[in-house]
């Protein structure tokens, strides 16, 4: 994940957890709005690849009190498997 100091640890996973559920069910966009933030999830298609871990890759524009956030992650069937063995939820 390309991520922005903007964004705490726990918002980050949000849009990680939100992005995951779009590569399920094939969707290529989507807005998000918490208390804390909102902007939009996308993809256009491209497959990226971190070292040996390959996936779809995201972005995400997110106006936060701070200013603009943008980030990039990738995403794939592993995805969860991975956030569980790194101690997530």
């Amino acid at each position: 994940m390309r991520t922005d100091t903007r964004l705490s640890e726990d918002q980050r996973e949000y849009l990680l957890v939100k992005a995951t559920i779009m590569y399920l069910n094939e969707e290529k966009r989507k807005r998000v709005k918490t208390d804390e933030f909102e902007g939009v999830i996308y993809t256009e298609g491209k497959y990226g690849m971190i070292g040996s871990f390959g996936g779809l890759e995201f972005r995400a524009e997110i106006d936060t009190d701070g200013g603009k956030a943008k980030l990039s992650f990738l995403v794939s069937e592993r995805t969860n498997r991975m956030h569980r063995a790194m101690g997530g939820n």
